[in-house]
């Protein structure tokens, strides 16, 4: 292949189809051939590529592959990481030098401290004994020199601990760097041997599987409540670092596994009924083989009907879909993750307020959309929520069919405030303690629109046969549900005000401290 002429083959990247951990690039190019035998070179080519999934064709009017070689070549230049980190070391390094310096110097100035130290014991008891020095001569000198001689053991502890910590960080940054130097990523290069019988020009594609693609899809659901309308935009987010730039390619999404060159249908699952005699049947069991388990040739058979664990479980509803989004994209190797603009449409959404007067101030909003019916279905993915242009928060949007409902959170509605407090409290304690509670919850509607709101009041239960909850009266009328709950349907107008009163009896034995009851009517 090396004595035909080498021609460098300029194919760049046309359209990559994303996987979930993978990504399949093509690339397409020209290549203007005379009579003969030719070698072509495509490189570089990313060191996460996979030779076997190398695909390669060349067409024209009579030209064929005698040979594929797909070859490592050897870096010419350190790569951005490996200078980073050299010079990181050597920083590091500098530092070192430094502080062994510092930790020399105050090494010096200690032994220095200390030899005068002793010198001055013989000085200051020959200066006392010929009174040419008095006792506050002697304290301030004493004084001087333990100050100084702490200062120096702290600044020595604090420069050791700082040469302790710069030591492991340098350790560390080696071991990065020896790393780096032995997993060094490789890149390829693609040698054709070309037989071309007539001159002309010729089409060369490649295509191949890249490692270090991720994508996964992001949700926008901007809720315009004047129009009671939800409009929901799709994106994606994706990361790539497989090695090479993607520069003005067409993208596709995938969810299905990456294709490989033999296809297989997937494996069975096994589907079985789990009747409820089985259960019961094997608990006999159980308890039998623990009685007779000593017993030696007393081992039960296994029971008929139960399932077998080296079954297939039963696959994962994931949709199979491609899509391609529209336009062309850039996405650069080893930038961080990328948000790619989707389809964006609206949907009507049924509005719906709930007020819990006794822990909010405010009507909580939920939207209720309604998957499209004639789109694929909605992967799991972020979802972040707008209202009127306020962002909300962010959830994550669960798997949804086409035509399935779903229930958005949209939070407080400023729009609608609560008041709730207790307007009487009465109690009598013969012959029954009898406690009467009447509370008033107000609601208004500033809001330009008519409106209509649930409201729930949550009654006291009782824990035991001796004490009794009764709703005596309720202004509009209402009834109390299995779970002690009252609730209200309200209608308002713009600018309306709603009162609603209701009043309840707790009944106990006298004489015995009624716990639970509402803090405010204590």
């Amino acid at each position: 292949m090396d004595t035909a002429d080498r021609l460098s083959i300029e194919a760049p990247i046309t359209t990559v189809t994303a996987y979930s951990h993978q990504a399949q690039v093509r690339r397409q190019g020209k290549l203007t051939l005379s009579p003969g035998q030719h070698h072509g070179v495509l490189a570089p080519l990313p060191a996460t590529l996979d030779p076997d999934s190398l695909q390669v064709g060349i067409h024209g009017a009579t030209a064929h592959l005698q040979a594929i070689e797909l070859r490592p070549v050897a870096a010419v230049s350190p790569q951005p990481m490996e200078l980073v980190l050299s010079d990181k070391i050597q920083r590091l390094e500098a530092q070192q030098q430094q502080l062994q310096t510092t930790l020399a110097a105050l090494e010096t100035q200690h032994t220095f401290l200390q030899q005068l130290a002793k010198h001055c014991a013989r000085t200051v008891a020959d200066s006392l004994a010929q009174r040419q020095a008095t006792l506050d001569d002697v304290q301030a000198l004493l004084t001087f020199l333990q100050h100084r001689l702490e200062q120096l053991i702290a600044t020595t502890s604090q420069q050791q601990q700082q040469q302790q910590q710069l030591e492991q960080t340098l350790q560390a940054a080696r071991q990065q760097q020896a790393h780096s130097e032995s997993h060094a990523d490789q890149p390829y290069g693609l040698h054709l041997a070309i037989q071309a019988k007539d001159a002309g020009e010729y089409t060369v594609t490649v295509t191949y599987t890249v490692t270090g693609v991720s994508w996964s899809p992001l949700y926008d659901a901007h809720l315009d409540t004047e129009r009671a309308c939800l409009y929901l935009s799709q994106g994606v987010q994706i990361q790539q670092h497989s090695g090479e730039d993607w520069s003005q390619v067409r993208l596709e999404l995938s969810t299905a596994s990456l294709p490989s060159s033999q296809a297989a249908a997937p494996p069975a699952w096994m589907l079985w009924l789990n009747h409820p005699s089985f259960a019961h049947r094997r608990s006999y069991g159980d308890e039998t083989r623990r009685l007779m388990g000593a017993v030696p040739g007393s081992e039960l058979p296994p029971d008929q009907g139960t399932t077998n664990g080296n079954s297939e479980p039963a696959p994962a509803a994931t949709p199979i879909f491609r899509v391609a989004l529209e336009g062309t994209h850039t996405l650069p190797h080893q930038q961080a993750t990328q948000v790619l603009p989707g389809v964006s449409y609206p949907l009507d959404c049924h509005l719906t307020y709930q007020a819990f007067p006794q822990t909010q101030d405010r009507a909580g909003l939920t939207a209720t959309v309604i998957a499209p019916r004639d789109s694929l279905p909605l992967l799991p993915g972020p979802l972040r929520r707008f209202r009127d242009g306020v962002y909300l928060g962010t959830d994550r949007l669960p798997f949804m069919m086409p035509g399935q409902p779903l229930a958005l959170p949209y939070g407080s509605a400023e729009d609608l405030p609560l008041q709730r407090f207790l307007v009487s409290r009465h109690q009598v304690s013969t012959p029954m303690n009898r406690l009467t509670l009447r509370y008033r919850v107000i609601l208004t509607n500033t809001h330009a629109r008519p409106v209509t709101v649930t409201l729930v009041e949550q009654l006291p239960r009782s824990q035991d046969d001796q004490i009794r909850v009764q709703l005596q009266e309720a202004e509009p009328p209402t009834q109390v549900s299995e779970d002690s709950q009252c609730r209200w349907q309200v209608s308002l107008a713009p600018t309306m005000t709603q009162t609603i009163e209701y009043q309840i009896m707790v009944e106990s034995p006298a004489g015995i401290p009624l716990r639970g009851i509402d803090p405010e009517a204590q």
